[in-house]
């Protein structure tokens, strides 16, 4: 695995977020919310331009899981079963995994981690995983992930 554990402060833009959500454990519910986002990607570019891929998620107090895109604007009606919200602008601790994305959850793993070793003082709000670059079109060893933690 190949994650940086030197964390940078970063401030997260705003931005417009698409998304299917889902409850529960993720290793149950994250396959399912972006197999179900991909079949309505059409949908959503046909009324709004995709500027990014990410999930965003909370493990307190339930597990709450969206994969999602960022969009230029929120289209006024939705795909069926998505949901729509502005992301406000924010303090992340941004940490970089770089590689294949069946690494993430021992990525995160190791993330919590560091909070706990650091220690990190979190804002109660969502993760967010940033998918940097295409999976499409770059090999599963170059792919970039910026994990985000809510930071206060």
């Amino acid at each position: 695995m190949s994650l940086d554990e030197h964390s940078t402060r970063v401030l997260r833009p705003a931005s417009n977020y698409l998304f299917v959500e889902r409850i529960g454990p993720f290793q149950d519910t994250a396959r399912e919310a972006w197999q179900e986002l991909h079949q309505k990607l059409p949908e959503v570019q046909a009324l709004t331009r995709i500027t990014g891929h990410m999930a965003v998620y909370r493990v307190k107090p339930e597990m709450v899981y969206r994969a999602g895109v960022t969009v230029e604007e929120v289209p006024s009606t939705l795909p069926s079963g998505m949901g729509a919200v502005t992301l406000p602008e924010a303090g992340y601790e941004r940490f970089v995994l770089a590689g294949p994305y069946h690494q993430l959850p021992e990525a995160c793993g190791r993330i919590f981690e560091l909070i706990e070793e650091r220690p990190i003082p979190l804002r109660d709000d969502y993760f967010i995983e940033h998918y940097v670059n295409d999976p499409a079109s770059t090999p599963e060893a170059e792919l970039i992930t910026h994990i985000m933690i809510p930071t206060l």
